[in-house]
C-alpha cells in the first residue's frame, strides 16, 4: 500500500450537474470554518461569471475539489528513523511556486548517513512575495482542476491533493529526467529522440482534448523544457497553473480567443509576440516546436547561433522578441540544415509544421503526435539501415525530405 496520499479521482457527475451555474459568495465557498467538506464540488465565484458573450464549455471549468484535509496531513517532520518524512525544498526557480520533495516511510541506511525513503512526492507552493488572493486561488483550481481531469493521459503529472495555492504530485526524476539531458543521453540510439518527441506530442494533444476529440477546451499556455518531466522513465507535461479554459463565444457559436500573459519570448508564438487578443490553444503547438527544435539541434532555440550571442549570456529579450513578432525562426546548426538521417528529418519537418506562422494553419497538436507516431512505426521496420553512434546529431540511416509522407492538416 501507498504511503503516500492517495490518488484524487471523482466520478460523481451529479454533483457537476446540479452545482455548475450557481454563483457562491465568498462567504458560501469557504464556510465558517474557511474550509470546504472533503469531496465537494465548489463553484469560485471569480470562474463562474461570463465575460460578455463568452461562457464556459464544460462544467469542469468552473469546478474545484479541494482536498485540504489530504494536504494538511502531510508529514513534513522527520520523526524517527523508521516512520514520517522529511521535506526538503528542491525547487525554487519558478516565478510562483516552490517546490519541496516530501520522503515516506524513511530509515537510515545501515551502510551509510543517507536516509532510504519508499516512496516521494512534491509539495508545490506560493512563494511568500506573491499575494493571496482570487487570482492565485484560481490559478490554483485551474492546476488541479486539469490534472485531475486528465488522469486518463499517461503523459500528465499525478495529482495528489490540491487545496488553496498548493498541490500535491507525483516526483520526478530530477535533472536527469530533463528532455535536454535525455536528448543528449539518446542522440546516438536509433529512434530514442523520436520517441521522445512523439510523448510529448501525444500530452500536449491529450492537455487539448481533454474533453475528447474536436473542440480545444484547455490550452496549456506555458509548454518549455521546463514543464515537461521524466517519471519512471515516462515523460509528462507539468505545471498547469497558467493554463486557460477555453471558452465558447455564443453569438458567433465559435470559441472565445484569449489574452497574452507572462510573455517570455523564446517560447512565445508570433501571435503572442504580437499582442493578439485571440489566441487559440495552437500557441501550444508553436512552443512545441521550440522542445523539438532542443531534441535535433542540441541547444536551446534563440541561444548559441544567434547573432550577438556572446558565449554564457542570453540574447535579450527584445531582439528575439522582435524576430518573433517577424515570423523569424532560431538559428539551426549547419548539421541539421544539411542532415541526411531520416529520423532527424522526420523531427524537423514536425518542428517546422509547429512553426507555422498563421495559427489557423499551423497543425493540431494530434496532427503532430500522429505524424510522429507514424515515424517511429515507419522507421522501426527499417532496423537493417540503423547506424548507432554514427555522429553527433543523428545516428539512423541516409534519406531524403522525399520520403517523409505529408503532414496534413
Amino acid at each position: 500500500r501507498s504511503l503516500a496520499p492517495p490518488r484524487v479521482y471523482f466520478f460523481d457527475d451529479k454533483i457537476i450537474e446540479e452545482s455548475a451555474g450557481i454563483n457562491l459568495s465568498s462567504e458560501t465557498f469557504l464556510g465558517d470554518s474557511g474550509f470546504a467538506p472533503p469531496g465537494t464540488a465548489v463553484i469560485v465565484p471569480s470562474v463562474v461569471s461570463t465575460e460578455g458573450e463568452c461562457v464556459p464549455i464544460k462544467a469542469w471549468q468552473t469546478m474545484y475539489y479541494p482536498s485540504c484535509n489530504e494536504i494538511h496531513g502531510l508529514d513534513m517532520i522527520h520523526h524517527s528513523q523508521t516512520s514520517g518524512g522529511d521535506a526538503s525544498l528542491i525547487g525554487v526557480n519558478g516565478y510562483w511556486r516552490d517546490a519541496y520533495r516530501v520522503d515516506y516511510g524513511c530509515r537510515k541506511s545501515t551502510t551509510n548517513e543517507t536516509a532510504q525513503c519508499d516512496e516521494s512526492v512534491i509539495l508545490k507552493t506560493l512563494k511568500l512575495q506573491h499575494e493571496v488572493d482570487e487570482f492565485q486561488l484560481d490559478k490554483n483550481r485551474i492546476d488541479s482542476m486539469a490534472m485531475e481531469r486528465l488522469t486518463k493521459s499517461p503523459h500528465i503529472i499525478d495529482l495528489f491533493g490540491a487545496c488553496g495555492t498548493s498541490v500535491v504530485t507525483e516526483f520526478a526524476d530530477g535533472e536527469n529526467g530533463r528532455v535536454g539531458t535525455l536528448a543528449d543521453k539518446e542522440k546516438k540510439r536509433p529512434l530514442k529522440r523520436l520517441r521522445i518527441a512523439r510523448d510529448i506530442a501525444s500530452g500536449l494533444a491529450d492537455v487539448h482534448e481533454i474533453d475528447g476529440p474536436g473542440q480545444a477546451t484547455l490550452a496549456h499556455f506555458d509548454v518549455n523544457l521546463a514543464n515537461v518531466v521524466s517519471v519512471k522513465k515516462t515523460l509528462k507535461l507539468n505545471d498547469f497553473n497558467i493554463a486557460v479554459p477555453i471558452r465558447w463565444n455564443t453569438t458567433s457559436g465559435q470559441a472565445c480567443g484569449f489574452e497574452a500573459r507572462y510573455p517570455n519570448p523564446q517560447w512565445r508564438s508570433p501571435e503572442e509576440a504580437n499582442g493578439s487578443t485571440r489566441l487559440t490553444e495552437k500557441i501550444d503547438v508553436f512552443s512545441l516546436g521550440h522542445i523539438l527544435f532542443r531534441l535535433i539541434c542540441l541547444h536551446e532555440p534563440w541561444h548559441k547561433l544567434e547573432k550577438g550571442y556572446v558565449k554564457g549570456e542570453e540574447i535579450k529579450k527584445d531582439v528575439v522578441g522582435e524576430k518573433v513578432r517577424r515570423g523569424e525562426m532560431p538559428a539551426m546548426p549547419k548539421e541539421v540544415l544539411e542532415t541526411d538521417d531520416i529520423e532527424v528529418l522526420w523531427i524537423r519537418h514536425a518542428m517546422m509544421a509547429c512553426y507555422t506562422y498563421d495559427p489557423a494553419k499551423r497543425p493540431s497538436a494530434r496532427e503532430i503526435a500522429d505524424f510522429l507516431e507514424r515515424g517511429l512505426a515507419d522507421l522501426s521496420k527499417l532496423t537493417h539501415l540503423r547506424r548507432p553512434g554514427h555522429d553527433k546529431f543523428g545516428s539512423f540511416r541516409v534519406g531524403k525530405l522525399k520520403d517523409l509522407p505529408p503532414l496534413t492538416h
